[in-house]
């Protein structure tokens, strides 16, 4: 029990978000929220990037987003499965086709550490790790302990990319 804590308090509650860099691209991950997505323009607006990608469910109403101009290139991916392991999968090989050698995730603060275990599987290059900057009720907090607490456990039950 105590493992468990200290090792949640680290890599869930505490996560600790890197500065916004320059970057190929900047990732939005989850079935976008639009506090994501606004943090994710705002980051290509401030110049980190000029490329968005971000990840879509197949009955998202983020369709009119991705076919719309913009003053950035959007790219909307629907990763199968649609987890954290198949957005990296994704990733991996949009970087691939376009010769990118890093990318900007963007993420809640429970999710960022284990966002970046699977991105670092399945991609070599530079990863830099974001926070959306949404605020969480405590509530959202202790359910994120237990559900990212299980992930994690499959993350390490997992192999390869």
């Amino acid at each position: 029990m105590t493992t468990w804590v200290v090792l949640g308090a680290r890599y869930i509650l505490l996560a600790s978000p890197d500065e916004p860099a320059p970057v190929d691209a900047v990732y939005a991950l989850g079935v976008v929220s639009p506090e994501r997505l606004d943090r994710a323009v705002d980051l290509i607006e401030a110049g980190h990037s000029d490329h968005l990608v971000m990840t879509v469910s197949s009955e998202a109403h983020w369709g009119e987003f991705c076919r719309r101009e913009h003053g950035f290139t959007v790219t909307c991916v629907t990763p199968d499965p649609l987890t954290t392991r198949g957005e990296a999968r994704s990733w991996a090989r949009l970087a691939e086709q376009h010769d990118w050698g890093s990318v900007m995730v963007i993420t809640m603060v429970p999710h960022l550490s284990r966002a970046e275990m699977y991105f670092q599987r399945c991609f070599s290059g530079e990863l830099v790790m974001v926070d959306d900057g949404r605020d969480m009720e405590s509530a959202v907090w202790v359910r994120q302990l237990f559900y990212e607490s299980a992930a994690f456990v499959r993350y390490a039950l997992s192999r390869g990319c």
